[in-house]
């Protein structure tokens, strides 16, 4: 019983040793995960800092006009012009034909050009978060889809009140009995007849018209 009761303590002892052994070792594991992932994050807070620094220097080459804002036309001849620019485009898969629509997203004012700044911070927001890019398109289209219902629901409603008017006018000048108003060229004033005799008044009109020419 002495025997058995000393190998449960040393199984108990060995098991406590190794949960603490254990302890230690995640504990070890998990601080170095932490300071891995601060040390990644300094990282890319440096690299983005040199980027923006490097992205506002090829700013100010585009900038012909020395401005401070960039137009449409600068961004794209940059484009042309500048391999460090179209390759940083090209890393988000922006082309030369997605320019426009990348040039509207970003000038939100629609001032026709964007601050170095504003250029940058959301060129960077788009180049390091792949759905922010997608949102931003999107935004961009529903923005564009609602312009284009509302200019079509304002001709709309021009082409109806256009037609109300028109109507108007044709019941003004003709009556339930056949009588028609037409305005006289001498007099300029509005002649009812009936609708023979109204025929025949605009033909003198015409008829007189042409000989006076």
């Amino acid at each position: 019983e002495t025997s058995i009761f000393f190998v449960l303590v040393f199984v108990s002892v060995h098991f406590l040793s190794l949960n603490v052994i254990l302890s230690v070792i995640v504990d070890t594991a998990l601080k170095a995960s932490q300071g891995d992932t601060e040390a990644v994050v300094k990282h890319k807070a440096m690299e983005f800092e040199v980027a923006q620094k490097r992205l506002k220097v090829v700013c100010k080459e585009m900038d012909k006009d020395h401005s401070g804002d960039l137009t449409e036309a600068e961004i794209l001849e940059g484009f042309d012009d500048i391999p460090e620019f179209k390759q940083q485009l090209a890393a988000m898969d922006i082309g030369k034909e997605d320019m426009h629509m990348v040039f509207s997203i970003l000038d939100s004012d629609q001032s026709g050009s964007v601050s170095y700044d504003e250029f940058i911070t959301e060129l960077f927001k788009m180049k390091s978060h792949d759905s922010h890019t997608l949102l931003m398109f999107i935004k961009h289209h529903v923005t564009q889809m609602r312009s284009t219902l509302r200019f079509e629901a304002q001709m709309r409603k021009e082409m109806h009140a256009h037609v109300r008017t028109t109507r108007d006018e044709v019941l003004r000048l003709t009556d339930p009995d056949g009588v028609r108003c037409v305005t006289s060229r001498s007099t300029s004033k509005d002649v009812c007849k009936s609708d023979s005799t109204a025929k025949e008044l605009e033909k003198a009109q015409d008829l007189t018209s042409q000989m006076s020419l």
